[in-house]
């Protein structure tokens, strides 16, 4: 009797099931990595913003450009000079920060915005404050938390 070649059901099935079990695997790991890289973009974003508005201070006395609750790098604030934060380079000067960064993503919830401090400033600030979320945990800074950047450096979230 001749033997017929070729796979039995069971086999197929058990192939077909690491395949399975593998493509769940690697789409988990794809997805957390970009969630990281994501992070990892936000916090080298603060920094970039950071060193744009210290460079400001430092040509200005040690003031920093006027602005409350203010989303980073969408409508009017995507350039950062010697006339504070505003839309475009129009009669700027010095160009210390264009575009200032967006968050990598679209969701309300992962924005940066900006907030000199005293709160009731306009020409004096004398600080800042920049909010911002993480998807995972990056460093000491843990997700889902509100971090704050300042001109001291960045805190972790409550």
């Amino acid at each position: 009797m001749r033997k017929a070649s070729g796979f039995t059901l069971v086999e197929l099935l058990v192939t077909i099931g690491i395949i399975g079990i593998l493509a769940t695997v690697t789409v988990v790991s794809v997805g957390n990595a970009r969630a990281k890289a994501r992070d990892s973009k936000r916090v080298s974003d603060i920094k970039q913003v950071q060193s744009a508005l210290e460079l400001y201070s430092s040509d200005t006395g040690g003031y920093y450009p006027s602005g409350k609750d203010a989303t980073l790098g969408a409508g009017n604030y995507v350039v950062v000079c010697d006339k504070g934060a505003q839309a475009d380079t129009t009669g700027c000067g010095t160009v210390y920060l264009n575009p200032v960064p967006a968050d990598p993503t679209s969701k309300a919830d992962l924005k940066y915005v900006y907030t000199a401090t005293p709160a009731d400033c306009t020409d004096a600030c004398t600080g800042y404050e920049i909010k911002f979320q993480l998807e995972t945990k990056t460093g000491n800074l843990e997700p889902k938390k509100t971090h704050k950047a300042t001109q001291t450096g960045i805190q972790p979230g409550a």
